[in-house]
């Protein structure tokens, strides 16, 4: 859950936490999640390009590797469900995410944190592969991860404050050497990792014998993922804390509250839990009396305000009226008429409830808040005629209009108004009005308080644990990940990724599926489930997925009691529902791991306006991956390759020879033959590297493209999920072995201008005769399932037209744009 400023202090002060340890010959512990994060953090991927997978599974492989060759067994936990209570902090970090994602390209790339769709998958792909003990928990890993590190008497390895808290061995992944040392213990030689160390002990004993049991008090105060340490302002304010001037970081403030510790050992503070959190009432006097006279207040105070606020999301209203309350009503005491007195008195308890759950729902604009609270509008200053009136003086009567609706619902029920926003959420905005009265049903989802009785028994079983089944099913491997949240709170968050985001959700194409998977899951019982989707202003929106992307049922019986035949039947039935006209006779003849591949990529075209050298860069990513790579190695290097087989090669190209069999497929990938995947690898290195294009005119850039594949990568990891939750009836699509968002760029790049790409690669790849065999088979299947499904691959307009729009440019300001360009040395 998080204790906000403990890492930060303990980094601080770490001759003082930390000891000295090496890893070896002992069992270790993992946070899943946070080590997955860490490593792909380490590795500086290109994230701009959706993920370079094969990239990552080596790298994770290499890590592992490592730990065995100290003789380290690692068990991994990874966390499941969200908690209830922690939804909102899920939210808040779903915006971070977007915000981040909206403004990934080749240049921010290395400054900027964005895990790729698949990472977590690909992560799992090589526990798989090593045979690496991995589980995923009911809810949230921490306890469960604490108590095995206890029982097996061995450490924690995480990057997560949590475990500062509990006690337990822990070693944070920062002070981690990733690379084996050969050091002489007790006259033998043994390979380790060389790391740090943390023991609870260390923690309490520098307090001064603050008391274990009192950590879990310690990490509330502080604030964490449950609580916001501005709760505790009250309590705060009553501890003898350093004044300061000066502002303060984010370690500093780390340091300053620490202190807290200090007072609680030493002083043995004896307090009830309402002495802690402020008492509504008692807060509010208090805040009159702070107000009658601003200048006074202390300025310790403005700065406990300005530390709860720093480091929020400027878009979370209800932190921002808390805050600001001391600073505005200062005015407002002085201006508001005797009529706004009564406004005034809710201001001072804090904004009317169907007022504050208007601007965090987004119901109320911005703009009006001020509006209402104070019965002011501010000018927006901007460029005008300065020496005319004010532009924004032929709006006045719309603001007025505004102003006494505002004033005229306050007299209205509050719970009237409060039902007609749980009504409205979830919907589109331009249609709200016409959709308020019958969307009353569609919502009651969204709202704790009118949650229908099947709502309710799933709640209970959520307080009681989750369904025996539904439990079984997560340890198994049966229920994937992503689906967790979706069957304990009928929700699915969107996975921020490079993509175009002034277009609509890469997501939104794969809802039906999404919507398939939900109602096998609760056997049919729900109208709706809720995605949570970007929007165009770094926002989100919660959107229902309602019955209209329904299939029919294809068995009355229970999920639970359903046999492994009829789940595998569930998959096909789902495919003969969308996809009527695919012949399941062609994907069977397609090698095993890229079956559901196919079907994703025909779904892709289908739903997506696709051009086809899209689609013949993701066979050839495939063919490289999977076919090459397990031939000829895995190698990235080009400069590397060339030098060190150039004579070879070019033996191999005399050698070869140039017919092919066109007329019979060629899907064995086993009898591609070396010599021509050491070919065509010679001439498909390079495009695993970043290209000098990009490096050199960044907006060169193709978002258009990039939102392409990120499409196709929902659509895969759909019917992949699709696929596990029916018991496999297709062997799940290694995502390592198909997938490099910079060679699929790359190649994509270079075909589309490509008419035939078949005969583009004839010449492209000449001499690698059994490698262009197979990846005409592939184009042959892909031709006929096309046809039979009526599949067009649309052409896109090229760059080149819009450039053709600006030649009009003068000749001398042309020459001058010339000449500038032929100085600049990149």
């Amino acid at each position: 859950m998080g204790v906000r400023g403990l890492t930060t202090y303990i980094n601080y002060n770490e001759d003082v936490f930390l000891k000295t340890f090496l890893l070896h010959d002992t069992c270790l512990i993992i946070d899943g999640h946070s080590l997955c994060a860490q490593l792909y953090r380490s590795l500086n991927c290109f994230s701009a390009f959706g993920g370079d997978y094969d990239k990552f599974a080596g790298y994770v492989k290499t890590f592992f590797k490592n730990l065995r060759k100290c003789r380290v067994t690692a068990y991994i936990l990874f966390d499941g469900s969200h908690e209830s209570r922690k939804l909102k902090t899920a939210y808040t970090r779903l915006r971070s995410k977007i915000c981040g994602a909206s403004r990934l390209d080749p240049v921010t790339q290395g400054g900027l944190q964005i895990f790729p769709m698949f990472l977590r998958d690909v992560f799992k792909e090589i526990f798989r592969d090593m045979e690496i003990p991995y589980t995923i928990c009911e809810f949230e890993a921490d306890d469960e991860i604490a108590a095995m590190a206890r029982h097996l008497n061995c450490p924690v390895l995480s990057y997560d404050s949590d475990f500062f808290i509990y006690n337990v061995l822990y070693i944070p992944f920062n002070t981690l050497d990733l690379k084996p040392t050969l050091v002489e213990e007790n006259g033998n030689k043994v390979f380790v990792l060389e790391c740090k160390i943390y023991r609870v002990e260390q923690l309490t004993k520098h307090f001064g014998g603050l008391k274990e049991e009192m950590l879990p008090l310690l990490a509330t105060l502080l604030g964490n993922d449950y609580v916001e340490k501005r709760v505790f302002n009250k309590f705060f304010s009553q501890l003898k804390m350093p004044k300061s001037k000066k502002k303060k970081n984010e370690q500093q403030r780390s340091l300053e509250y620490f202190n807290i510790a200090d007072n609680i050992a030493e002083e043995t503070i004896e307090f009830e839990f309402p002495d802690i959190v402020s008492d509504n009432d008692q807060f509010a006097d208090e805040e009159i009396e702070n107000e009658k006279d601003t200048d006074n207040v202390e300025k310790s105070n403005y700065e406990k305000e300005i530390d709860d606020v720093e480091g929020k999301d400027n878009e979370t209203q209800m932190d921002k009226e808390s805050d600001s309350e001391t600073e505005e009503e200062a005015l407002s005491d002085e201006e508001n008429s005797k009529e706004d007195s009564d406004i005034e008195d809710q201001l001072i308890l804090g904004l009317p409830e169907w007022f504050a759950k208007g601007i965090r729902k987004n119901y109320i604009p911005h703009s009006y808040i001020n509006l209402y609270t104070h019965c002011l509008h501010f000018c927006s200053p901007q460029a005008e005629d300065y020496q005319d009136k004010d532009s924004f003086f032929c709006t006045l009567p719309i603001l007025r209009y505004a102003f006494e609706n505002e004033k005229d619902t306050d007299n209205v029920e509050k719970s009237n108004y409060e039902k007609e926003i749980d009504d409205v959420e979830g919907k589109d905005n331009e249609t709200q009005m016409d959709k308020e009265s019958d969307s009353e049903t569609e919502e009651e989802a969204l709202s704790d308080e009118e949650n229908s009785k099947e709502d309710s028994d799933i709640e209970d079983q959520l307080i009681l644990g989750l369904p025996e089944w539904f439990a079984k099913g997560i340890r198994k491997n049966y229920i994937p990940h992503s689906y967790i949240n979706l069957y304990t709170h009928c929700l699915h968050f969107c996975s921020p990724q490079a993509e175009d985001y002034q277009d609509k959700d890469s997501f939104f194409c794969t809802l039906p599926i999404l919507r398939y998977a939900f109602d096998i899951m609760t056997d049919y019982s729900r109208e709706n489930c809720i995605y949570v989707s970007r929007e165009k202003d770094n926002a989100y929106r919660r959107i229902l997925i309602d019955q209209e992307y329904s299939v029919p049922r294809p068995f009355d019986i229970l999920f639970q009691d359903l046999s492994e035949d009829q789940l595998k039947s569930c998959f096909h039935h789902f495919i003969k529902e969308k996809m009527p006209l695919l012949d399941m006779c062609l994907i069977d003849l397609l090698p095993p791991n890229f079956q559901i591949f196919m079907v994703s990529l025909l779904w892709w075209v289908q739903k997506c306006d696709i051009p086809l050298g899209n689609v013949h860069s993701l066979f050839i990513s495939y063919i490289m991956l999977d076919v090459i790579d397990e031939k000829t190695g895995t190698f990235r290097g080009s400069y590397y390759f060339k030098n060190k087989y150039s004579k070879k090669i070019e033996e191999f190209k005399k050698n070869s020879s140039n017919e092919s069999d066109d007329g019979e497929l060629f899907l064995n990938k086993n009898k591609v033959q070396y010599e021509d995947c050491m070919i065509a690898a010679s001439a498909l290195l390079a495009h695993f590297e970043l290209d000098d294009k990009i490096r050199k005119r960044p907006k060169s850039y193709d978002i258009r493209k990039i939102h392409s594949f990120a499409q196709f990568q929902c659509c895969l990891s759909q019917f992949n999920n699709l696929n596990q939750l029916c018991r496999k009836p297709f062997e799940n699509t290694t995502y390592s072995k198909c997938y490099n968002g910079t060679f699929v760029y790359n190649i994509a790049t270079k075909l589309e201008n490509q008419i035939d790409p078949v005969s583009y690669f004839d010449q492209y790849l000449r001499g690698a005769v059994t490698v262009l065999r197979f990846y005409k088979s592939l184009c042959q299947i892909y031709s006929k399932c096309a046809d039979s499904m009526g599949l067009v691959n649309k052409k896109w307009e090229g760059k080149k037209q819009r450039r053709k729009k600006n030649n009009n440019i003068d000749e001398e300001l042309n020459f001058i744009v010339k000449g500038f360009e032929s100085e600049v040395v990149i």
